[in-house]
């Protein structure tokens, strides 16, 4: 199955104000460069869940 909402989004090739491996997390830039011509210079990824804290 497809994830058609990432977490985030790495970049992969410098375009705009975006540099080659930086980590982009707002909702309205993913929606904005998914949509747009940009795509292909992205790629989608999952945030890492943090571990659950066990009591002592």
């Amino acid at each position: 199955m497809t994830d058609v909402h990432p977490d985030a989004l790495v970049v992969l090739h410098a375009f705009g104000p975006y540099f080659r491996g930086q980590l982009l997390t707002d909702p309205a830039v993913i929606a904005a460069i998914l949509g747009g011509g940009n795509a292909s210079l992205v790629v989608r990824t999952r945030l890492p869940q943090p571990s659950p804290v066990q009591a002592e």
